[in-house]
C-alpha cells in the first residue's frame, strides 16, 4: 500500500492512502508531496503510550503495596515489642543484663559476670521486670551475695539521664520491696554512673 502525503503538522501527518482514505499518522520527518509504502497510525501510538501508562500504573501500584506492608510491619513489630527493646542493668553483688519489650516484658537475661551468672539463672517465662528485679533480688540474698549493708545499682544501657520515667518505674518497686523487706538500698543511676559505681565494687563468689 502506498501513502501521499498531504499534510504536515509537528507531531503527525495526514496521508491519502490508493484506496483514497485519509489517516492521521506519526511525522517521521515527512514532507508534502512525499510517497510512502510504511506508515504508523496515530491510533496505534496511543494504543502503546496507554500500555506502557497501564504497566507504569501497575508498578507504581505494587511499590505502594509493598512499602505500606513493610510500613505495617514495622509499626506491628514495634506494637507488640519487637522494635523497642531496651537492656536493664543490676548490680546485686554482680552484673546482670535484662532485656524487655516495649511493655516491659522480659525476653532475655543475662550474668555478665560469675556473680551475675548465679544469680541469673530464674525462670523470664511471662514475667515482666518488676517480677524479675524483686526475683533477682530474693535469690542474690539467699545466696549471700547481698546483706543489709548492700547497696542494689539500677540502669538502662546507654541512657545517660536517670530521670528516664521507665528506669523509675522498674526501680521504684524494687526500692520499696529491698527497703522494707531488706533495708537494701537501691540507687537509680544514668549509665556512666552505673559504669562508675559498679567497677568499684568489690564482691567474692563463696564456695
Amino acid at each position: 500500500m502506498k501513502y501521499l502525503v498531504m499534510e504536515r503538522h509537528e507531531s503527525y501527518v495526514i496521508v491519502l492512502d490508493e484506496n483514497g482514505r485519509f489517516f492521521k499518522v506519526a511525522n517521521m520527518d515527512y514532507a508534502p508531496g512525499q510517497t510512502l509504502t510504511k506508515v504508523v497510525p496515530m491510533e496505534d501510538i496511543k494504543a502503546k503510550r496507554k500500555k506502557r501508562m497501564g504497566f507504569l500504573a501497575l508498578f507504581i501500584a505494587l511499590i505502594a503495596i509493598v512499602g505500606i506492608g513493610a510500613w505495617f510491619l514495622l509499626f506491628s513489630g514495634v506494637i507488640s515489642g519487637g522494635g523497642d527493646s531496651r537492656v536493664y542493668r543490676f548490680y546485686m553483688g554482680g552484673d546482670i543484663a535484662v532485656t524487655c519489650d516495649s511493655e516491659n516484658k522480659v525476653t532475655k537475661i543475662e550474668g555478665l559476670d560469675e556473680t551475675g551468672k548465679a544469680v541469673s539463672q530464674v525462670d523470664i517465662e511471662n514475667k515482666n521486670i518488676t517480677d524479675i528485679s524483686i526475683e533477682l533480688l530474693e535469690k542474690a540474698y539467699s545466696m549471700s551475695y547481698l546483706n543489709e549493708d548492700s547497696e542494689i545499682f539500677v540502669a538502662i544501657e546507654n541512657e545517660y539521664n536517670d530521670d528516664n520515667p521507665a528506669l523509675e518505674r522498674a526501680a521504684d518497686s524494687l526500692e520499696n520491696y529491698a527497703e522494707e523487706k531488706y533495708d537494701i538500698e537501691v540507687e537509680k543511676s544514668s549509665w556512666d554512673d552505673y559504669l562508675k559505681d559498679t567497677s568499684n565494687q568489690k564482691y567474692q563468689i563463696d564456695d
